[in-house]
């Protein structure tokens, strides 16, 4: 983010980046780079455009400063980075009989043993035993303590695919 965008009151320069209104200001700061500026009534909302905390260091100042801006801050703030995105499955039922069953973590088969008799609870614990093992591409897979709820955690930080999970 080395570059710096300058921009002039029409009546003390000229060129590209002159402006006469705020209407003005807000449209040359939004071809500029690495923000976008929307304005309501005098005053003019800048946002990186690309979102995490490494926005918080685009500096914004007034060199000259013919109309007075007041700036809220020498930096951008308030940038936070993504959030891991989690879905939760819960085995409803215990096992009937003895065999195996499929759990389907999209599209892709895993095989899990179970035994007639057996809780939810153990089948959970179960299913993350074997998707642990085998693992499931972008997440980490675990299960709330003595409970039939199973956990799938992205491990990328960013909007990520939903995630697809059943019992066949």
């Amino acid at each position: 983010m080395d570059s710096v965008d300058t921009y002039t009151k029409a009546a003390t320069g000229n060129g590209a980046n002159t402006f006469n209104t705020i209407e003005e200001l807000t449209e040359l700061i939004n071809g500029g780079s690495f923000v976008d500026a929307t304005h309501s009534g005098a005053i003019i909302t800048v946002t990186a455009s690309t979102a995490g905390v490494s926005g918080n260091t685009i500096a914004i100042s007034t060199a000259s400063n013919p109309l007075g801006l007041i700036l809220s801050s020498p930096t951008l703030s308030g940038g936070v980075d993504g959030q891991a995105e989690f879905t939760t499955f819960t085995v409803a039922t215990g096992a009937a009989s003895t065999g195996n069953i499929t759990v389907m973590v999209d599209s892709v088969p895993y095989t899990v043993g179970v035994t007639s008799g057996q809780t939810p609870e153990t089948i959970a614990a179960a299913i993350v035993s074997k998707l642990t093992e085998d693992t499931v591409a972008g997440y980490t897979v675990s299960r709330l303590p003595l409970s039939a709820t199973i956990i799938f955690m992205s491990t990328a930080k960013q909007n990520v695919e939903d995630l697809t999970v059943s019992i066949n």
